[in-house]
């Protein structure tokens, strides 16, 4: 009787820790957006890449229900990242979130930063311009 039930314990014991072991976390030393003239830049570094294989981006202005996605970046073994967002609309002061999913060992995880976006107006004018010429 005892060493059925040792033998449960045992069995329930070695479950638990393959779970613990199967679910890896992902952490992040930042993820930040800050202005960038007209635009936002987007920044995060992540302390070990092992198991992942792709970030995505995707941003939500306030009051919008959805986030609207915007690029995929392979990992690179550079453990830091930026994006760009030259895309977001230039008029008005608007609280835009970003978020970043981080896939790893086929598990999605999840980061938002906020942040509230006020270009000036000769940075309203000269990103629209930039905005003209990218492809």
């Amino acid at each position: 009787m005892q060493r059925t039930i040792f033998s449960g314990l045992l069995a329930i014991i070695f479950i638990l820790l393959g779970n613990v072991v199967l679910a890896q976390n992902v952490s992040l030393s930042y993820f930040n957006a800050s202005p960038d003239g007209a635009d936002v830049l987007v920044s995060w570094e992540i302390p070990s890449e092992s198991g992942v294989t792709d970030f995505k981006i995707y941003r939500k202005i306030k009051d919008e229900t959805n986030y609207r996605y915007l690029d995929k970046i392979e990992p690179n073994g550079s453990l830091g990242y930026t994006y760009l967002d030259y895309t977001i609309f230039k008029d008005t002061p608007k609280e835009i979130t970003y978020k970043l999913q981080v896939t790893k060992n086929g598990v999605v995880y999840n980061f938002t930063t906020t942040i509230v976006h006020n270009p000036t107006s000769v940075q309203r004018t000269w990103g629209s311009i930039k905005a003209m010429f990218k492809n």
